[in-house]
């Protein structure tokens, strides 16, 4: 998107059909339907493709995002949902940022599936107990608490081994795991200060000029 929601809103509200008033619509002409969901107290609101809610169940089997849509295949397009699903699939489809021989690809394999099951659901747990849960529970703050603290160890320890997370080629793994050193622990532990690897890693990354534009969506411009 190339402006505020709310700025978008108030600029189009007036010349669009009353059926397509509260749409939003991207650089390249896609639609954007605004909803929102409740955590506790906090009212969260976000925009969803209208070419993930057009094809449904086709384009995202469990109803939410991220999903795409790729028209630039043989036959009828392709639904691709899931963020690891569809890193995999641009980085097949474009031959790039993922190892043509076997040893590599299973590491990069092996690092995805550390992140989505072991990183992932720990700092979503911590996010949620600490967070949104109108009702602290200390024993489930201390789990999700020392869980991502303990899951965060493997990954200090392969990035002092190596430049990159699956070697010395930067990769979707990288892309993947990225968020969590620049946002997930920004809230836990609070600093990077005692994984001086992540650190240097996440700066690494952080300094590409594709990461940093794809941290500023869905930013206002």
């Amino acid at each position: 998107l190339t402006e505020s929601p709310r700025k978008r809103a108030a600029r189009t509200r007036a010349d669009t059909p009353s059926l397509l008033r509260g749409l939003l619509y991207g650089p390249d002409g896609a639609a954007f339907s605004p909803t929102h969901t409740r955590k506790g107290g906090r009212l969260y609101r976000y925009y969803v493709s209208q070419t993930v809610l057009k094809h449904g169940a086709g384009s995202c089997p469990v109803g939410r995002v991220p999903a795409i849509v790729d028209h630039d295949v043989a036959g009828e397009p392709l639904s691709i949902y899931g963020t690891v699903a569809v890193l995999v699939y641009l980085a097949e489809k474009t031959h790039r940022y993922l190892p043509t021989d076997a040893r590599g690809r299973a590491k990069v394999f092996e690092w995805l599936g550390i992140i989505s099951s072991d990183l992932g659901p720990a700092f979503s747990g911590q996010f949620v107990f600490n967070i949104l849960a109108t009702e602290k529970h200390p024993w489930a703050i201390e789990y999700y608490n020392n869980l991502c603290t303990r899951v965060l160890g493997p990954l200090e320890l392969q990035l002092g081994r190596s430049r990159y997370l699956a070697g010395d080629d930067y990769t979707i793994a990288d892309m993947l795991a990225y968020p969590v050193a620049a946002t997930s622990m920004k809230r836990f532990p609070g600093n990077l200060d005692s994984y001086p690897n992540i650190a240097r890693w996440a700066a690494e990354v952080g300094a590409r000029p594709a990461v940093q534009r794809g941290m500023q969506v869905p930013k206002a411009a």
